[in-house]
């Protein structure tokens, strides 16, 4: 049949042609193909459900489901985007990790979803109020760092975008290390109406 090689190659085509669909998808900002809480680590917080608000218009409606969320975001050009959330802790911070929902692609072909890897992305904050200052990655300053610091946690440059590859578990130690250096988070007020 095909030499051991062969399926070597085959499989790092088959990753680099799932992290390529994946950034496809994304915009600016850090994506992870582990995620950041674990279904062990995962914490559910009433206080979180509803419709939360930005000053740049964006919308984001949050829906408990069992042990997780769902969330339904809008972005200020009226694009809607959903997904699977998972709340959970980082240190003395809360994160809220999130991956798209394969319900979004309900149309697409078989061959077509099943090249699509569901990647993750997560929000930082430290309370859970009328108002809470999210915070992203800025993807620019990862990717600054892990120029300078390449060993910090395993991940891939595919085009122009870092994607984290380290499994939760050494992704967490890093975020708990990395989220505490000056100017790597990107934040914004989330209202709740």
């Amino acid at each position: 049949m095909f030499s051991r090689p062969f399926w070597r190659i085959a499989r790092l085509a088959c990753a680099a042609a799932l992290v390529s669909a994946v950034l496809a998808l994304g915009g600016c900002m850090a994506k992870s193909l582990a995620p950041a809480v674990d279904k062990q680590d995962r914490v559910v917080d009433g206080r979180l459900v509803g419709t939360w608000l930005t000053e740049d218009k964006e919308s984001a409606v949050i829906e408990s489901r069992d042990s997780d969320y769902v969330v339904s975001y809008t972005d200020k050009d009226g694009k809607l985007g959903s997904f699977d959330a998972r709340l959970g802790r980082l240190g003395s911070r809360w994160v809220l990790d999130l991956s798209p929902q394969g319900s979004a692609v309900v149309a697409a072909s078989d061959a077509y979803k099943a090249l699509l890897l569901p990647a993750h992305t997560f929000l930082l904050f430290d309370s859970i109020g009328a108002r809470i200052r999210v915070s992203g990655l800025k993807p620019d300053s990862l990717e600054a760092y892990l120029e300078r610091q390449p060993t910090a946690v395993a991940h891939v440059k595919v085009e122009d975008d870092v994607v984290l590859s380290a499994p939760t578990a050494e992704l967490r130690v890093f975020l708990e290390r990395y989220v505490n250096r000056p100017g790597v988070l990107e934040p914004e007020v989330w209202t709740k109406r």
